[in-house]
């Protein structure tokens, strides 16, 4: 019988997203704030004040992308009652 396991009744349901720490973007974000911050401290003509800026702008960036990937995709799994 479908949607029935062992007695139970089963449902499905969905997240909104994967987890954030399994997505490509973030992997990207975290080694170019990395980067960013390794050249503003280590190269004389690119400052420090300038590197955390781009790296706040990148944060901001990731942060954009992740609402919207929250916006439009589910990800189903069951639920047993």
């Amino acid at each position: 019988m479908r949607g029935v396991t062992n007695g139970r009744s089963a449902s499905q349901q969905s997240t909104e997203t994967r987890p954030s720490i399994r997505t490509s973007e973030f992997i990207v974000f975290v080694v170019t704030s990395l980067l960013m911050i390794i050249v503003a401290y280590t190269d004389e003509a690119f400052n420090v004040e300038h590197g955390m800026t781009l790296v706040g702008v990148l944060t901001v960036g990731y942060m954009l992308s992740r609402g919207i990937a929250k916006a439009g995709s589910r990800e189903a799994y069951r639920v047993e009652r």
